[in-house]
């Protein structure tokens, strides 16, 4: 029998009946949003070029729209970081847009916002990071005809540029605990799109030629680079939302725990490393903050009861037998797939040519091979203003990071950070997810822990 007075009950009960049907419908939307998304996959694989073309065109049009009205300007981070999740879809389904669609689309989309919103003063650090790496145009204009200077310093410059922007714009949004978790929500979903895209053509295609070598086979026709990168931001929101997301949604956590084991399993079934283990450690370096908190702790614990026996237990092994033991061969090869040999030949463009380095895709030339490391790109393509924009940069964030209000702000900025510069080792600012990921590290994060 219980002795809480009746109308206590009674206001339990109409309290409890609002949450539980709130969380029934973020549940429903949530199923449908992604489920869509499966759809989209499917349809592009049977016409590609199509279908991923008339979406890129209608999100970048619903982008514009959005970021030119007086919208909020937080539905405009909505839209970019759809914009990072989708740039992949469209190259490996073969979407008729230019390649640096993603980065220009995220430059468009958060350039209107900004000049909408005229009382955004430009942050002096982030201004003086891009600025530093303009000189060097110059010499890129003396070595290559207008056309193909105009081609490599686009291809070259779109990252750092998108990074300016990203950072510029993420410093006057400030997130609520609702509002960032509908954010990243839009940012798996097209991540989802990659991945089933990527699975169907891989089950499709029959036998499978496993080797110790990335496997394009597995990454949808594409990139494994760069698919093993995006499939590993993926797993790493998914980390992040598990320890957001209220424990009364408990469809939602199954369906988005389901989508981060799927994204693992198939990051490392394109056999490229360094998108598996820049998610590990950005993961972690998340995990040792919020664990300080004792509510984070809790979920932590429970997340990792369920997610942790799965992948180690039960899809390492399943993988590793369904790739005939190539899996574990691929892991245990500690080489750097020349990556090495390209850096060192990057460090020794910039000892020859120290002062203004040789230009933005000059490097490429002058070793005869595309960079991989945004980090010697910069030395060797930029020389010394290179090396001050990278200390800015590191200095913007380091000071972003030790201001942050609390650990779970902490934790977000550092797991962000360490996402994006430990990606940019591997590969360089190839994608927009790196300058978004980097630029996301100076919002401010409004809630509790």
């Amino acid at each position: 029998m219980s002795l809480s007075h009746p109308t206590q009950q009674a206001r339990i009960s109409t309290y409890e009946r609002p949450v539980q049907q709130l969380v029934r419908n973020d549940e429903f939307k949530l199923f449908w949003f992604w489920g869509l998304h499966l759809v989209l996959a499917y349809a592009a694989t049977l016409a590609p070029r199509p279908i991923s073309t008339a979406h890129a065109i209608l999100t970048i049009l619903a982008g514009v729209v959005i970021a030119g009205s007086k919208a909020p300007l937080m539905r405009v981070a909505y839209v970019a970081s759809y914009i990072v999740g989708a740039e992949l879809f469209w190259r490996m389904a073969r979407a008729n847009v230019f390649w640096e669609t993603g980065k220009y689309a995220l430059i468009l989309v958060m350039g209107i916002a900004l000049f909408r919103s005229r009382s955004m003063r430009i942050p002096p650090v982030l201004l003086f990071y891009f600025l530093l790496l303009a000189p060097a145009a110059v010499l890129t204009l003396d070595q290559f005809d207008l056309n193909r200077a105009r081609q490599q310093i686009a291809f070259n410059l779109s990252g750092p540029f998108a990074l300016f922007i990203s950072g510029w714009f993420f410093t006057y949004i400030k997130f609520g605990r609702a509002e960032f978790q509908q954010m990243l929500i839009f940012q798996l979903a097209p991540i989802i799109s990659i991945a089933a895209y990527a699975t169907i053509r891989m089950l499709s295609r029959g036998m499978i030629a496993w080797t110790t070598e990335s496997n394009f086979q597995t990454s949808g026709g594409f990139g494994p680079n760069q698919i093993s990168a995006i499939l590993g931001l993926g797993a790493l929101v998914v980390w992040i939302l598990l320890s957001l997301v209220s424990t009364r949604a408990r469809l939602m956590r199954i369906m988005i725990t389901i989508a981060g084991i799927w994204l693992v399993a198939q990051a490392l079934l394109t056999f490229s490393r360094g998108g598996v283990l820049t998610a590990a450690i950005a993961t972690v370096i998340y995990s040792v903050h919020i664990i300080t908190t004792p509510r984070q702790r809790v979920r932590f614990i429970y997340a990792s009861i369920i997610v942790i026996p799965l992948v180690f237990l039960v899809l390492l092994p399943r993988l590793d037998e369904f790739t005939l033991g190539y899996l574990r061969l691929r892991y245990q090869d500690l080489g750097m797939t020349n990556r090495d040999v390209i850096m060192m030949e990057e460090l020794k463009v910039f000892a020859e040519n120290p002062l203004f380095g040789v230009g933005p895709g000059g490097g490429g030339f002058a070793r005869n091979a595309a960079a991989h490391t945004e980090y010697t790109r910069v030395l060797a393509e930029h020389g010394i203003p290179g090396i001050i924009s990278l200390g800015l940069l590191g200095m913007a964030l380091a000071r972003v990071y030790l201001r942050s209000a609390n650990a779970l702000s902490r934790g977000l900025r550092g797991g962000a950070t360490v996402w994006g510069l430990t990606t940019m080792i591997h590969a360089a600012m190839r994608i927009a997810a790196m300058p978004f990921m980097l630029g996301l590290s100076f919002a401010e994060f409004d809630f509790d822990e």
